[in-house]
């Protein structure tokens, strides 16, 4: 969820809020449904009334959606956006949607439930023939020239004098982060990664393997990825390097090696995305080569950035038979509970008698029991 400087980071960014608005103002019709998923402070929904809409739907899992309720009221859009707190794929709507407009990824499109949630909405909740915005994602991808950027993730050998850090620089090469680049550290041309064209859209993931150009002699340190929304006609933005920023921000794939390369090297890049759960693991493997042979071959995951003990691995294994733990024993009993018939009070009363090392006071149970109340309860 965005804290409230991210939502208003996302308002002040102009180029974002001008194209939803242009966009809205094409698609929406004086008797249009507009269903506005992650509406976060509601101002995408009160530009769709802005453009006429009748009614419009603003969906948002996070509380900030009262706050998007109060804003709605002083702006006098409090009898036409009806605001709902829950994830989207959980709502059922009286209506379907002739527009649904969304903004739900961060520096790609590839981001959380972001796809599956824009897929469900548009075979429950449009219409037949309705439109989408954004209408389409295109994921780009160049290998540029960042060597402070690089530096600060995979230091230098001696960066601890008389020590061998290598295991700890070889993980910290599989983490990646949101940075942007200028254009003039493109060493290779940009090659298009794959195109999420919502209206047919089902695959999540991203598998795509390019062969990228180098431009000229330069050093590569990894690999910058960005994308370019289109909107719908005449209207898009891009978050390439070079291009005016944005709250976007774009995704940095390091290398554990800074390489030199030259126009006569070939560089082939095979980038996957894949959704497990509520997050996506990054792949992310390279192949430089010359007329000679492979000069440099890498294979990276930001599953290999993190620390993983081998008995968290093992308790994660299909084979492995589980058993419930102390706080297991807990939570099942809290949850067994929750039966419509039991209150918050009376199941923390029963948690602090039968659990008092782990309660030792009422309010301790009472804490625990409400934050399961809130994420499991209807």
């Amino acid at each position: 969820m965005y804290s409230m400087r991210g939502y208003a980071a996302m308002i002040h960014d102009r180029r974002r809020v001008e194209a939803y608005q242009r966009a809205l103002e094409l698609a929406v019709k004086p008797d249009s449904v507009v269903v506005d998923i992650g509406t976060g402070l509601g101002i995408i929904a009160f530009l769709a009334c802005q453009a006429g809409a009748r009614i419009v739907y603003a969906i948002e899992p996070s509380a900030v959606v009262h706050v998007a309720r109060q804003l709605a009221t002083v702006n006098g859009y409090g009898q036409r956006v009806i605001f709902i707190e829950d994830m989207s794929t959980c709502v059922t709507l009286p209506e379907k949607a002739d527009v649904i407009v969304s903004d739900m990824g961060g520096a790609l499109p590839l981001y959380h439930q972001h796809i599956p949630s824009i897929v469900d909405a548009r075979k429950r909740l449009l219409k037949p023939h309705g439109i989408l915005i954004p209408r389409s994602d295109t994921v780009w991808a160049g290998v540029v020239n960042a060597p402070e950027i690089h530096a600060k993730i995979v230091p230098r050998l001696d960066f601890a004098p008389g020590l061998d850090m290598r295991p700890a620089w070889q993980m910290a090469a599989n983490v990646f982060s949101n940075t942007r680049f200028k254009e003039s550290q493109l060493v290779t041309a940009p090659q298009r990664l794959v195109t999420l064209d919502y209206s047919s859209v089902d695959d999540p993931n991203l598998h795509a393997q390019v062969t990228c150009e180098v431009m000229g002699p330069g050093t590569g340190h990894g690999i910058s990825l960005w994308f370019e929304r289109i909107m719908a006609d005449g209207i898009s933005y891009s978050t390439a390097p070079g291009e005016p920023e944005m709250v976007y921000g774009g995704l940095f794939l390091p290398w554990p090696e800074a390489v030199e390369l030259d126009p006569s090297d070939t560089v082939e890049l095979q980038v996957r995305a894949d959704l497990r759960s509520e997050n996506y693991v990054w792949s992310w493997n390279t192949t430089i080569s010359t007329a000679a042979g492979i000069k440099h071959k890498f294979r990276q995951s930001d599953f290999l950035g993190e620390a993983r003990s081998p008995a968290r691995l093992r308790k994660q294994a299909a084979t492995y038979v589980p058993t419930l733990n102390a706080n297991g024993e807990i939570d099942r009993l809290i949850l067994d509970l929750m039966d419509g018939r039991n209150a918050n009070g009376d199941i923390a009363r029963e948690a602090h008698q039968r659990f008092g090392a782990r309660f030792p006071a009422l309010e301790d149970a009472m804490g625990y029991v409400a934050d399961l109340s809130l994420k499991y309860s209807r």
